[in-house]
């Protein structure tokens, strides 16, 4: 393996684990994530000056003299330096770091999580479709003896590679691919469950202590109302409250109390503790 090869092997991988762990805020946090997501942007635009002469060399030939599986290439590097572009401009617009106030901040969340996924997707095809580098890349060459000459030795073939192989680095992309598209997937169905929680609490309820309250006002009046046939008000007495218990749903028992630490953090009243492990 030469040592070009090498360097870029290692920075495709660093790549594509990076990108990968960014689908993952429940385990680096937001202000991690937001890191992470300046490094990929790093290792992005230093990947496409790398390659920024095999780019242009397939453009001049687009139309004529090249062929239609570099064609398609093209295409998916187009579609990625997009994605990541946009991937990177929604994440700015929402980061921390600049505090801008976004009218609609769920619309943005969502659009970045789609595109996130989508570009993933991509990628992971842009790496199926190059299993043979990526294999071949890690491969040592062997080295075989022919038999009409012990002293001359040549490389052995390095096309050979195996269905096996094919499987484990498809393998490895897939699941990987489908874990942080699952976590992401997740992250999007919760901005459903919030706005659900949102409309609830926005709802007129009554809470077991109002009613409670409710009716000892209601007995205390029917009581000052009765008069007895002497004239004489009989003594007001407390009633007891029949109320049902009120059960308690927490749907999360992380007690997040710090925001960015979770995906799923979100303190709607304002108490420093995340609303998801409150009683509902």
């Amino acid at each position: 393996m030469s040592k070009n090869s090498k360097t870029k092997w290692w920075v495709g991988a660093t790549l594509f684990g990076g990108f990968l762990l960014t689908f993952f805020m429940d385990l680096t946090g937001l202000a991690l994530h937001q890191w992470l997501g300046v490094f990929v942007g790093v290792l992005i635009l230093y990947h496409l000056l790398t390659h920024l002469d095999w780019i242009n060399a397939v453009a001049e030939r687009l139309f004529g003299g090249t062929s239609n599986r570099s064609r398609l290439y093209l295409l998916i590097d187009i579609l990625l330096a997009c994605g990541f572009g946009l991937i990177i401009s929604t994440g700015l617009l929402m980061s921390t770091w600049f505090e801008i106030p976004l009218v609609n901040y769920e619309f943005w969340r969502f659009s970045h999580n789609l595109i996130s996924i989508t570009t993933l997707l991509l990628v992971a095809l842009k790496l199926v479709l190059h299993w043979r580098w990526i294999a071949g890349t890690l491969r040592k060459p062997r080295m075989v003896r022919p038999a009409y000459s012990p002293s001359v030795s040549v490389p052995a073939n390095r096309s050979g590679i195996s269905r096996r192989q094919f499987l484990g680095v498809a393998g490895v992309i897939s699941v990987g691919t489908l874990v942080a598209v699952n976590s992401a997937i997740k992250s999007m169905h919760l901005i459903e469950d919030t706005q659900a929680s949102v409309s609830a609490q926005e709802m007129p309820t009554s809470s077991p202590t109002a009613q409670a309250a409710s009716l000892t006002e209601s007995a205390e009046a029917a009581v000052n109302d009765v008069v007895t046939a002497n004239g004489v008000t009989p003594t007001t007495f407390p009633a007891t409250s029949t109320a049902a218990p009120s059960t308690c749903i927490v749907r999360c028992d992380r007690h997040c109390s710090y925001p960015g630490r979770c995906q799923r953090y979100i303190d709607l009243n304002n108490n420093r503790l995340c609303d998801n492990g409150e009683c509902l």
